[in-house]
């Protein structure tokens, strides 16, 4: 078996194994949001999003509020499950031996924008989020956390690079093209 054979051999069989856990991975963040939402009076306190996010919640939560911060988590996670979905589809060209195709290109297209929505997405879901679980709390004590951390600059980055590598990859594959199409 040559270098490029025993490569591509590798590549489909950690692509197959990637695909198992990215699907693991895209069932986790809904069935643990339902849980913490669903249990969130019974968590210890150090856990629950009125520490997570540094505001006083007067607790327990009405079943509406949770429902309401379930929706609005479960629209946080799903960008980042759409990006895991878009990991998924690349590791399943990969383990078919499609590389360096238009498709791939897209998805880390999707994967770089993905970055960049979750960063945006922190940073208005936070404010959102504390509305919404202090609107139980007497007037005067609602409360409105805003967020912008080192995590939100990093995907902002890493999305901005992803890009980047999706245009060279792109310009790569158009080079590549027209190689073949040469005689």
């Amino acid at each position: 078996m040559t270098d490029e054979n025993q490569n591509l051999s590798r590549i489909r069989r950690i692509s197959r194994r990637l695909q198992r856990l990215l699907w693991i991975a895209l069932a986790i963040p809904p069935l643990a949001l339902l849980y913490y939402w669903g249990f969130h009076h019974t968590l210890p306190p150090e856990t629950q999003a009125g520490a997570r996010l540094g505001i006083v919640i007067v607790e327990p939560l009405p079943a509406a509020l949770r429902t309401l911060a379930f929706g609005l988590t479960m629209a946080g996670a799903s960008i980042s499950m759409w990006g895991v979905y878009a990991l998924i589809r690349l590791f399943r060209l990969y383990e078919s031996g499609r590389i360096f195709l238009a498709e791939n290109v897209a998805c880390f297209r999707t994967i770089g924008r993905v970055c960049i929505a979750q960063a945006a997405a922190n940073v208005l879901l936070v404010p959102v989020l504390s509305v919404i679980l202090t609107l139980n709390n007497p007037a005067g004590q609602k409360q409105l956390a805003l967020s912008f951390g080192s995590g939100s600059f990093f995907l902002l980055l890493a999305g901005g690079v992803i890009l980047v590598i999706a245009a060279v990859m792109e310009e790569g594959r158009k080079l590549e093209e027209d190689r073949q199409l040469t005689v």
